[in-house]
């Protein structure tokens, strides 16, 4: 079995009657807040730091935070986010998820592609994708949110 029947599989049960998947795809979620940029920036220096102490200074280590891969799962009602898991672990945790009317959904594409999902009443970052440079994949979360997807995965 693929790992997306897996994933359909898993989802199957929390759909509403009527609810399908409509997109279907892998991102790097990023955090939401500008303080989880700062903890995770501060941690990397810090680790970098113990390193260079450890060695005397004859080592350099550049530490950086890889953004946890995930599922992006869209289905006529919500946006979930569903945890990747390494090879043959299964379906992993559900990280995020939220109706589609609650969202807002911002596209920002440049070489990579970014979509932030934010509180449509204050426009506060809820969470961010990194998509890469999939741009077809990118317009289909986009349309997954904002309820004109066609549902063709």
């Amino acid at each position: 079995m693929s790992a997306k029947s897996d994933l359909l599989d898993h989802v199957a049960p929390l759909l509403a009657d009527g609810e399908r998947v409509v997109a279907l795809t892998t991102v790097q979620v990023k955090g939401g807040a500008k303080r989880d940029f700062a903890k995770k920036t501060l941690a990397g220096a810090a680790a970098s730091m113990a390193t260079l102490a450890a060695t005397g200074g004859t080592v350099g280590l550049l530490v950086t935070v890889v953004p946890p891969a995930a599922w992006f799962v869209g289905t006529t009602e919500r946006v979930m986010l569903v945890e990747r898991t390494a090879m043959g672990a299964g379906i992993g945790r559900t990280i995020f998820m939220a109706p589609r009317a609650a969202l807002q959904v911002r596209l920002k594409s440049l070489l990579l592609n970014e979509i932030t999902l934010a509180d449509p009443s204050d426009g506060q970052s809820l969470v961010r994708l990194n998509v890469g440079v999939k741009k077809g994949a990118a317009k289909q979360i986009v349309a997954a949110v904002e309820g004109t997807a066609d549902g063709s995965l």
